[in-house]
């Protein structure tokens, strides 16, 4: 056994290490362990078949608990987040300090510097008892919600540094973003100063899609002549900015132009997931129209209900909320009464971005309509208010999420910047019941009783789970892993895809001979989250790297649920027989151990005599 544990170790260290190193590391192996010892152990296995669907439980455990270890980390950030703003009590004469991450060193506001550790970890310089703080270039230290928020998420660091000691090696930074556009994050680190001019917390993907349901979104866009000249350029840059920033791929979305006639602008109406390449077809057309003619909104309003309908038959939805989105100026119609019969529960959630300096009497009907349907209403005058209006959005979406239990929502997997890898990224929001000491301060009307604090998140490396869960497949085994959106986050093929632009399903990284039918099967069962097993023919892509072979074989993929997150698992096998190699001695049980040491024996006195008779992997022989 002895000799095995160094054959593991060298093996690791080989695979890490460059030619030289390698032919050096061989002939200290053969000094070292004499390989005849290797040659003898091998003699002593036989091959045990393997139980395909024990296999598959075990896998699904050891990734489900991996997982929920960080679920488990973003709740301790998320419940300490609401600790720490209901103990804090705001005041408009508050004076604090935070450290500031646009700053090298970092600074303080009160002139001091925070000391600095080369963590191998964050292959950076980083502070691990301190959290930094940034703010937008446009988001002033000194307004009372801004203070009083950086003072309150101090609370945070108990958190960070609770789940960096405690929880597993792949969690790496921590973070909290909040409608006023702070960022908190840990460990403390130096951001490029040049990122201040860009950078809103608000408008990172993580932020909006971490607000917690999904959105089946249609967006009615009024291409009427009254907008001609610069409303019609607030308009369209509104609505531009919306699918590019508010929009996640966790929601759908259609576009309707509501002219003399209204027409669907992409797709037949039916929604589409916001992926990337889907909003910039969709901002290109937006943008190319030109305003003329009147506003026909009944039109409209039946062309948007029937777009929510076809979509859901067609299984195109968020399959959580309906909002419908009103780009106008003014209108004589009652929309409501229009709205009402197809909607006469008021299940939608409308909002309305008017961009008439004067409304007249057509504004009340505007702002009741948003007030009917549980939206919000916005006057938008000059390009500054836009993002401040589109905020409003975010916020309204959080006010049911109060009391209700939240799951964690990830992201699909990109590559890290800073060269830690694969990482998928989880967030939760943080609703809660508006403190007095702030509604006092701030002066916030009684009604609005609750609190979107903003939302919490951790990046996740995958790797390490990859690793783990893997760790006792068969030689002709591999193992993938994709989201509920059909992006794969793990598969060996991630490195040649650009993550930039995630539009690549599980279907496009497989070679099939069968016409990517049974891919596509395979994709839906695994985004389903159903147990299933699918046979098909084609490249066993994953593990051709190591055994050689590119021929088309026989490729059955089991698949299994990874629970608590929208993640699913499959491991596919090949024609090639599914077996362990296991060492041939007997089984020493507990009762020999215990009276081994009964008679004075050592735990390892008896392990260096017997193995487990539990499956062990012979992987390292040809591993190496």
């Amino acid at each position: 056994m002895r000799h095995l544990v160094l054959l593991a170790a060298f093996c690791w260290l080989a695979s890490r290490c460059d030619l030289d190193v390698k032919l050096q590391l061989v002939e200290l192996f053969h000094k070292v362990i004499n390989p005849d010892v290797i040659k003898n152990a091998y003699k002593r296995t036989k091959s045990v078949p393997a139980d395909q669907d024990q296999i598959i439980a075990h896998v699904a455990d050891v990734t489900t608990k991996e997982f929920s270890e960080a679920s488990s980390a973003i709740r301790n950030i998320q419940k300490t987040a609401e600790q720490a703003y209901q103990k804090h009590t705001w005041s408009k004469t508050l004076e604090n300090s935070f450290w500031n991450a646009f700053t090298d060193p970092i600074s303080s506001t009160n002139g001091s510097h925070l000391p600095v550790t080369w963590i191998n970890r964050y292959k950076g310089n980083v502070s691990l008892s301190y959290s930094a703080v940034n703010l937008p270039i446009d988001v002033f230290p000194n307004w009372t919600d801004v203070k009083n928020t950086i003072q309150w998420t101090k609370g945070l660091n108990q958190a960070f540094t609770e789940n960096y000691h405690h929880k597993p090696v792949n969690i790496f930074w921590q973070y909290l973003g909040t409608p006023q556009g702070i960022m908190r994050s840990y460990p403390a680190s130096f951001i490029e100063e040049k990122q201040r001019f860009t950078f809103d917390v608000r408008h990172r993907p993580w932020y909006n899609e971490g607000i917690g349901c999904p959105k089946d979104v249609v967006l009615l866009i009024d291409t009427s002549g009254s907008l001609e000249g610069f409303p019609s350029k607030l308009l369209k840059t509104t609505a531009r900015k919306m699918i590019e920033l508010i929009l996640s791929d966790s929601d759908f979305v259609a576009a309707i132009g509501v002219g003399t006639s209204a027409r669907y602008l992409t797709c037949n109406g039916l929604l589409q997931r916001a992926e990337l390449a889907v909003k910039k077809r969709l901002t290109a057309v937006i943008d190319d129209f030109p305003p003329s003619g009147t506003s026909n909104w009944t039109q409209g309003i039946m062309m948007a209900f029937q777009s929510y309908q076809r979509s859901k038959e067609a299984g195109l939805t968020a399959g959580c909320r309906r909002v419908m989105v009103i780009f106008s100026d003014e209108t004589s119609q009652d929309l409501d009464k229009v709205i009402a019969q197809y909607d006469p529960e008021r299940s939608v959630r409308v909002y309305v971005f008017s961009f008439k300096r004067n409304e007249g009497l057509f504004q009340d009907k505007l702002d009741k309509l948003a007030c009917l349907y549980n939206g919000v209403y916005k006057k938008i005058l000059y390009f500054g208010q836009i993002g401040n209006a589109l905020q409003n959005i975010v916020q309204a979406e959080t006010m049911h999420l109060y009391n209700e239990e939240i799951r964690p929502t990830w992201s699909n997997v990109y590559k890290d910047l800073n060269g830690f890898g694969f990482v998928v990224t989880v967030t939760l929001p943080v609703v809660v019941a508006t403190s007095l000491s702030e509604r006092i301060v701030t002066e916030i009307e009684f009604k609005n009783s609750v609190s979107f604090l903003g939302v919490v998140g951790l990046d996740f490396k995958t790797d390490a789970i990859i690793t783990k869960a893997s760790s006792t497949l068969p030689l002709n085994t591999a193992l993938i892993l994709i989201n509920n959106k059909g992006y794969p986050i793990h598969h060996d093929k991630l490195e040649e895809y650009a993550w930039s632009d995630v539009t690549t399903k599980l279907q496009d990284f497989q070679y099939s001979a069968e016409g990517k039918e049974d891919l596509r099967l395979l994709e839906e069962k695994m985004m389903q989250q159903e147990h299933a097993t699918v046979k098909t023919r084609g490249l066993f892509s994953v593990q051709s790297k190591i055994r050689g072979s590119n021929t088309i074989q026989d490729i059955t993929y089991q698949t299994a649920k990874v629970e608590g997150t929208p993640f699913s698992l499959a491991i596919s096998y090949t024609d090639y027989p599914v077996e362990y190699r296991v060492v041939d001695t007997p089984t020493i049980s507990l009762s020999q151990i215990r009276r081994r040491l009964e008679t004075g024996g050592t735990i390892m006195g008896s392990l260096q005599n017997y193995t487990s008779s539990a499956v062990m992997s012979l992987r390292l022989f040809t591993g190496c």
